[in-house]
């Protein structure tokens, strides 16, 4: 609860005397215990010395009793562990799959089952309890893609009721772009509003209340906002926090968020996104040659990054089992070859080398020939129809294929489709 206070949930009543004995209690690493009190019969708030953000800590408990005729006396040196956070760790329903909250530099990792919408949520969930007016601004630097719907975002609840009111602002990992969502009826169906493109890593959620109006905007530099939703919903004071949910049964997102706090900016306007994003380039497919590394910066361990991004724009998956690649590059697809809705897939000169150099598992290969000679790029279907054909311009491919200053790995946001 903060970096001052623990609170402790007993699994039964406890009694008072010995719930609030300073005695009973200590810490490692080491904290200074100022004060238990009880806060209901099954919780202890002790008040310890400030505690160190991101630090695990472990608490011992001895002598505690319930509240039995005969009282039950605690296992002897009862333990629980727990990171030290400025969010309070929580969930809303029950999540499945389960997940887990990791601190990290500035922000926290979220790894989430569950879902949000409909008439009840069940999703893990890290808030603060807020009064008043607010303006809250956090960047999602990346969103794993576990369902083309699974969201990440700044949510304010009336209640940690599964079925509560609630608003809030959220990313998707790629086609479902970012929304507005509320529930503004305890029990009623959710309601979104809105769109904004994701831009990874550098995708801004905000989220502002003003009396009972709460309003969510998305930008991409934490500056410049575009409005997606407003809301009114009465309550004082409010569940406030980051919030995320993979919306698949048999697998967790990793919803990564940075820079959570008050926002900085208020300029509400129009967007004009620097080019088109994703989406199909063709008629023949869904398919599409999102980013062409041709030209990879030279490296002194002289490993090879380059490669071409295939992404399917339909919102699921399909195989490219027997499929080719052809002209300047030659490779043929196994079967199956999965292509997730909404999803990339990643072709690589030398898959070991760029799987290393930007962390990532989507590659397959490798492939004959080179893309530094420029010339065509074909994908040939199964049965040798030409789904999707680029050619370079003079002797190099256009320069809107390269990623920003060599820095950017793929899946990075506003490549063009061709």
């Amino acid at each position: 609860m903060g970096l001052t206070n623990i609170t402790i949930l007993f699994s039964k009543q406890v009694n008072p005397a010995t719930a609030t004995d300073l005695s009973n209690y200590s810490i490692s690493p080491t904290l200074a215990i100022g004060a238990a009190v009880m806060a209901e019969g099954q919780s202890v708030t002790l008040d310890v010395s400030t505690m160190v953000l991101g630090t695990n800590y472990v608490i011992t408990v001895n002598g505690v009793q319930d509240v039995a005729s005969s009282p039950n006396v605690i296992a002897p040196n009862s333990q629980i562990e727990f990171m030290a956070g400025t969010l309070v760790p929580g969930t809303i329903g029950q999540p499945s799959p389960g997940g887990a909250t990791t601190v990290v530099a500035g922000g926290i990792n979220l790894t989430a089952g569950g879902s949000i919408g409909g008439s009840a949520d069940a999703a893990p969930f890290e808030y603060i309890l807020q009064s008043g007016n607010f303006d809250f601004s956090v960047r999602v630097k990346n969103l794993t893609l576990s369902s083309p719907w699974a969201e990440a975002g700044l949510m304010a609840r009336m209640s940690l009721d599964p079925a509560g009111t609630f608003a809030g602002v959220f990313a998707t990992p790629s086609i479902a772009n970012c929304f507005f969502d509320s529930r503004t009826v305890e029990g009623g169906t959710d309601s979104s509003s809105g769109v904004f493109p994701v831009n990874y890593p550098n995708t801004w959620l905000r989220l502002k209340r003003l009396g009972t109006q709460f309003t969510g905007y998305a930008g991409f530099d934490g500056s410049n906002w575009v409005q997606l939703g407003t809301v009114s919903l009465p309550g004082n004071p409010v569940y406030l926090g980051l919030v995320a949910a993979s919306q698949n049964t048999n697998q967790t997102t990793v919803a990564e968020f940075q820079d959570f706090g008050t926002a900085l900016s208020v300029t509400i306007g129009n967007f004009t996104p620097p080019g088109e994003p994703l989406g199909p380039s063709s008629r023949h497919t869904q398919f599409v040659f999102s980013e062409i590394m041709y030209t990879p910066a030279a490296r002194t361990d002289g490993l090879n990054t380059e490669y071409l991004e295939i992404y399917n724009s339909n919102p699921w998956w399909d195989d490219l089992g027997g499929y080719q690649l052809a002209g300047q590059v030659q490779y043929t697809f196994p079967s199956p070859t999965i292509v997730p809705g909404g999803g990339f897939l990643v072709v690589a000169a030398a898959p070991g080398d760029v799987q290393s150099v930007y962390g990532i598992t989507n590659v397959v290969g490798p492939y004959t020939g080179s893309l530094k000679k420029g010339g065509e790029l074909q994908l040939i279907s199964a049965v040798q129809g030409i789904l999707l054909e680029v050619l370079a311009g003079g002797l190099a491919w256009p320069d809107v294929f390269r990623p920003n200053a060599e820095t950017a790995p793929p899946e990075a946001a506003w490549e063009t489709a061709w």
